[in-house]
Formats: C-alpha cells, sequence, structure tokens
C-alpha cells in the first residue's frame, strides 16, 4: 500500500512571501513501513526511513496528521497502535530527527455496531475469541473520518451494501442507510456479499461541516460509484444522492479519489494492465462520460540501432534517458541480470548520486559476460558485435519487466492546494495535469468533448461549426498519414507538403 500527505509550510524569500510545498510518501508491506519526504523548492538529504515492526504485521493504512510542532504518524499493527512525532519542517532543528512516545500510554477499543438487543447481550456474554470467523454482514469494508456537523464522524461502507457513520466521541450510530436504494436497476438490488470489497473516499475541498462521500460498489453484475453528501436537516441526519456512475464490468479497482467536480479512477485491467480513467459530476443529474487520463510514454520494446551507431552506445542511450528507466529499476535489472549470468553482484555505493557510475557498472557487466563466452580467444569484430547486441537485448528485456511493475499503479491522492491528483506507483509519483484543448482535438477528442469540458460555449454556432471542420481535417490526415508519418508532419520544420496534403483533403 502506498499513499502520501501534504505538510504545509512556507518559505522567505528575497523579501517575498513564496509557498513551499513538502509532502510525505509511505509504503507498508508486512511489517516494514517505509517514509519519504519530499520538496517542491529544496533537494533534501536523508529524507527516507524505513522501519520494522518485528512480528507485527501493520495494517496497509496509515495516518498521518499535521500540527503546529510537529507531524504525527499513526501506525496501525496487529498488536496495537504506534505514534511517531517528527518535528515539523517549520520548526526542525538539526539535532532532532524523532521522538518516540513512551510506552505509558493508554489505548482502549470499543466495538461499534448497530444490531438488536440480542446481539448486544451475544456479543457481551460470548468472548471475542469465540465469535472469531463469524463475520457479520455489518461488517465495514472500508472507513474515511471527516468532521460532521459539530462531531466528528467515522463513514463506513459495509458487507450488507448500507452506509454508516458513527460519532467518535460516544461510539453512536448516527446514520445507516441502504445504499441499494439508490439504483434504479432491480437486477443490481441484490442482498449478496460483495464480489470485491467495497470502498468509500471522502472529496477533497468539501465543505468541513457537510463532507461528499464517493461510495464504490462491487456489486455481482455492476460497478457502481455513489457520489453523496450527508447533511443535519431538523436535527436529523440525512443523505443527499448527488450522482451515479457506473463503471465497466470486468474491470478490478485499484484506487480512486474525487473532488467536488471530478472522479479519477485507477482501475486494473484483466490482462494485468492499468487503466486511469476520469469523470465529470455536477450533482445535478446531468450526464458525464468517462475520459481516459494519458500516461507517460512507456520505452520502447525494442532498441533500433542506426547504421554508424555502436550497439553499446544506441543501448545505453535509450536505457538511461531521462523518462525512461528509472535508476532504481536500472540496479535491479542489474543485480538479476548478474546473477543469471554467473557474474559476482555490482557493488552499488554511489549510483544514486552518480548516474555514470551505474552507466560504467552495466557496461562493465555486459563485457565481462562477454569475454566469459569467449573464454579468452579471438573473435572477428562481425561475431563481438553480435554477441554484444545479444547480450544488450537481454539486459535491456529485464529493464523492461523491472519497469512495467514500477509503473503500475498502487494510489490515487489529489491534493487540495494545488489542485493536481498524483498517482503514487511503487518506485515513483506522476503527476496528472489538464491536457491543450488543441492537442486533445488533434488526438481524437470529439467537439462535444471540448463543449462538454467548456472550452467552447454550445451556443456559439460559428465556432462550433469551424470547431467539428477542423476535427474532419485532422481526422482525414490521420487517415491519410501512417505510422509516425503524421507526427513527421506535424512536426516537420518543410511545410511545402502542407498544401498538397490540405488539398487532399478538400
Amino acid at each position: 500500500m502506498q499513499w502520501w500527505f501534504h505538510v504545509s509550510t512556507e518559505h522567505h524569500s528575497r523579501g517575498s512571501d513564496c509557498k513551499t510545498f513538502r509532502s510525505v510518501f509511505w509504503r507498508t508491506s508486512q511489517s516494514t513501513l517505509e517514509l519519504l519526504e519530499v520538496s517542491t523548492s529544496q533537494n533534501l538529504i536523508g529524507n527516507a526511513l524505513r522501519l520494522t515492526f518485528q512480528d507485527t504485521p501493520i495494517v496497509p493504512r496509515v495516518c498521518i496528521q499535521e500540527t503546529f510542532s510537529e507531524v504525527v504518524v499513526l501506525v496501525t499493527t496487529i498488536n496495537g497502535v504506534y505514534r511517531l512525532l517528527f518535528p515539523h519542517p517549520s520548526k526542525m532543528h538539526r539535532k532532532v530527527f524523532l521522538s518516540f512516545v513512551t510506552q505509558q500510554g493508554v489505548s482502549f477499543q470499543e466495538e461499534v455496531r448497530e444490531a438488536s438487543i440480542m446481539q448486544r447481550i451475544w456479543s457481551g456474554i460470548v468472548p471475542g475469541a469465540m465469535r472469531r470467523g463469524q463475520e457479520a454482514s455489518d461488517t465495514a469494508d472500508s472507513v474515511v473520518v471527516r468532521p460532521f456537523g459539530q462531531v466528528t464522524a467515522a463513514f463506513t461502507v459495509c458487507k450488507d451494501h448500507r452506509l454508516r457513520a458513527w460519532s467518535c466521541s460516544n461510539q453512536e450510530c448516527i446514520v445507516s442507510f441502504n445504499l441499494l436504494e439508490l439504483l434504479s436497476t432491480g437486477s443490481e438490488m441484490s442482498d449478496e456479499p460483495p464480489l470485491l470489497h467495497h470502498m468509500i473516499r471522502a472529496a477533497e475541498g468539501a465543505p468541513l461541516k457537510s463532507p461528499i462521500l464517493g461510495v464504490f460498489l462491487s456489486l455481482s453484475k455492476s460497478n457502481v460509484f455513489l457520489i453523496l453528501q450527508p447533511f443535519l436537516q431538523s436535527g436529523q441526519y440525512q443523505i443527499q444522492h448527488l450522482a451515479t456512475i457506473y463503471g465497466v464490468k470486468g474491470r478490478t479497482l485499484v484506487d480512486f479519489t474525487l473532488s467536488n467536480s471530478d472522479l479519477i479512477v485507477v482501475w486494473s485491467l484483466p490482462m494485468g494492465d492499468t487503466l486511469t480513467q476520469r469523470y465529470p459530476y455536477d450533482g445535478k443529474g446531468s450526464k458525464g462520460r468517462w475520459t481516459i487520463v494519458t500516461g507517460e510514454t512507456p520505452p520502447p520494446s525494442e532498441v533500433e540501432i542506426p547504421q554508424m551507431m555502436e550497439p553499446r552506445e544506441a543501448y545505453m542511450d535509450v536505457i538511461f534517458r531521462p523518462g525512461n528507466f528509472s535508476r532504481s529499476c536500472i540496479s535491479k535489472a542489474l543485480n538479476t541480470y548478474s546473477r543469471a549470468v554467473g557474474l559476482p553482484l555490482p557493488v552499488a555505493s554511489n549510483w544514486y548520486n552518480d548516474v555514470n557510475s551505474l552507466r560504467a557498472e552495466v557496461s562493465a557487466v555486459i563485457e565481462n559476460e562477454i569475454q566469459q563466452k569467449i573464454g579468452g580467444g579471438i573473435v572477428s569484430q562481425e561475431d563481438y558485435r553480435q554477441l554484444l547486441e545479444q547480450s544488450l537485448a537481454r539486459f535491456y528485456s529485464c529493464c523492461l519487466e523491472y519497469q512495467r511493475v514500477a509503473d503500475k499503479p498502487g494510489g490515487l491522492v489529489l491534493d487540495v492546494a494545488t489542485g493536481l491528483t498524483y498517482i503514487v506507483k511503487k518506485d515513483a509519483v506522476s503527476v496528472l495535469v489538464p491536457s491543450d484543448h488543441v492537442v486533445n482535438l488533434s488526438e481524437g477528442s470529439r467537439p462535444e468533448d471540448l463543449c462538454e469540458n467548456g472550452w467552447i460555449e454550445e451556443d456559439d454556432t460559428v465556432l462550433v461549426h469551424d470547431v467539428w471542420q477542423l476535427y474532419n481535417c485532422v481526422r482525414s490526415l490521420r487517415k491519410l498519414c501512417h505510422g509516425n508519418h503524421y507526427e513527421d508532419l506535424v512536426a516537420s520544420e518543410d511545410l511545402a507538403q502542407l498544401p498538397s496534403a490540405g488539398k487532399m483533403v478538400i
């Protein structure tokens, strides 16, 4: 599990105030917690921390909160809750890194249930150990804590398809709502347990006393998102239904996040790939449509070697080209490749600080493998080139495998301060930014999509007609140009061929 937390700080520079955003990314794996702090304005040193809780698996949720003087990290394990106190970046002292709360703290737990009198008596008489394995239908699948009115409430979506909210002060159930009542299709209204876990998220940037909730229901015949807003009316807690958004059957939800107007979802496809989509909603019943979020261009599956270039140079340029492979993936591929060919593992002393050292180490491992195959003999230049290309191709394939794993999204985060959405991956973080409307049109978006996004007004019939004509021209150019010829035509500095292409379109 991976996640993100924003720490607000202010930085003064040259007499003017400017914001500095520092974030904490965390990842859990069994009994290990990894923390990483990043800054938008400074290069941080010693900003990574790995903690291991011996023989105590971590519940895959870490809560990070910010006070004026500290950053509090709450880690829940099967044996208890650990609280770590980090000094706030604005109050940082050079000699203070981390302070632990003493073990004299008092913790308590209380079972919160909305149940009948007989069930409460049964829970009080029979010890919890004897009731293990008897999972109740009102067991919570997902929970989110938000201020609600005058109380702080824990909103849960349960296995019986109900939304429940509990007061954190007196453990009283203040809301119990059947979510199936919001679905219009009778075939979807089933009391069967969910195929996968339901999920609930709170919209970032919503009013504190009236949060907007997004609930994902994994039903037997469909996947559906419900956008809800609880409110207080005449002393009674009510639920307002803002939108119903249907997903695509056969996809597995990885994570989702939402704002006051957008729903962003990461799906896992049956073939193992992932897909990120966005759905706009306004809470007034108007229907939007799913749009695909374009991700980073993956590295090429094969490396083309120019005629006048050495294979080693061609492969190294692609492997170490910024944006293709992370240093972590290259180093992992190097270790795996060294073990596979029977070579000693390289020493990774300064790879992350000096990319030239990592590049030299990769070249040395490839050369050692070739010399191992030759066995001290003499080979022709053509045979050596063939062995070199084979070794480089195998190492490049290993890098591709590690990069595919590292590029799989693990979570989504929406930053209220910047309005940006982050995709948290295994070894990196990607930022989603709005793309240019002209670029969207050239990549196949329809003019009505631009109307929905507010770029052009539907009432301006002349502009809509012109955009539609431009769209037809772009589509015709795509049909005339195959492969990379379209990109070459658009990016070409020689514009003499454009009039002839335009005549063909006309």
